[in-house]
């Protein structure tokens, strides 16, 4: 495994698993909770020790019963949740405050190594998806910032936030976020943000890396495929599928990538990418 190493000074490894459909009865993550954590416990086998959680996956006291189940020492993973964007969460820092009470006993733990907002949405139009207000940033980040200085989170950071609302974040913080985690593949690289996020010491974290022809992308299937083609082709050379290339992609362009699969052997082919590298020329043709 390699390593990324965050501002708030320890590292984290380079890819790490999501967990939205784990304990589901679908790869939909809204699909019927059955409590079966296989997924986790194959990702765990695999070598997988950065966990990808949240409130709004509804699952996390399976992800802390299983967490537990594996024998694991919590110091031997890395864990991150998020705060939901809803008002019980999210209207001020008490109930801030509460959310991650919830969600450490929840999991049973002590701390979260990161902990992230997880939409930039505000509590008060949620209902119609607009941004969080200024103040509302500033009073969410604070109590995170507080959260931090307490120890009860190792780290601070964000989610699915553009490079305008990182500025504001960033005029309203005493602590910079260590990620930001956003969907970024071969559809929609958000170089934009990358690039923001490296000048300011932030982490970019891609989630849904593989995924590129969710409906957000606006990519057709032919397109996808002729990617995956380009990439399978580069891939034969060293023996990798078109997946491993992408996330290998993924980590020489230092981003940090959270794929997440149900199938036992693309979960292990997920985690083999560090034992070749790509050209300079194969990183920009597959850009």
């Amino acid at each position: 495994m390699e390593y990324f190493r965050l501002n708030a000074g320890f590292e984290i490894p380079a890819i790490g698993t999501g967990s939205n459909t784990f304990g589901k009865e679908t790869g939909d993550f809204k699909s019927a909770y059955t409590g079966d954590f296989t997924p986790l416990f194959n990702a765990l086998d695999a070598g997988y020790r950065l966990i990808d959680c949240a409130k709004s996956y509804g699952n996390e006291e399976g992800m802390g019963d299983a967490l537990l189940k594996s024998g694991l020492k919590r110091e031997e993973y890395c864990l991150i949740n998020k705060i939901p964007n809803k008002p019980e969460w999210f209207k001020d820092a008490t109930s801030v405050r509460a959310c991650v009470a919830s969600s450490l006993k929840a999991m049973k733990t002590d701390y979260f190594d990161i902990y992230l907002i997880h939409q930039p949405v505000s509590y008060e139009d949620q209902a119609k998806g607009l941004p969080m207000k200024e103040d509302e940033i500033a009073m969410v980040w604070a109590e995170l910032e507080k959260l931090y200085k307490e120890g009860i989170i190792r780290a601070a950071g964000v989610a699915n936030f553009t490079v305008s609302q990182l500025e504001i974040l960033l005029k309203n913080s005493e602590v910079t976020p260590v990620v930001n985690q956003f969907r970024c593949n071969p559809a929609a690289r958000n170089k934009d943000i990358v690039d923001f996020c490296k000048t300011k010491g932030i982490l970019p974290m891609a989630h849904s890396p593989m995924n590129f022809t969710h409906a957000v992308a606006k990519v057709s299937a032919d397109v996808a495929e002729e990617y995956k083609a380009l990439a399978g082709k580069t891939g034969e050379k060293y023996g990798k599928s078109w997946g491993q290339v992408l996330l290998r992609f993924d980590y020489q362009s230092g981003i940090c990538a959270i794929p997440k699969s149900m199938n036992p052997d693309r979960v292990k082919q997920n985690i083999d990418i560090f034992d070749f590298e790509l050209t300079e020329e194969e990183m920009a043709q597959l850009y």
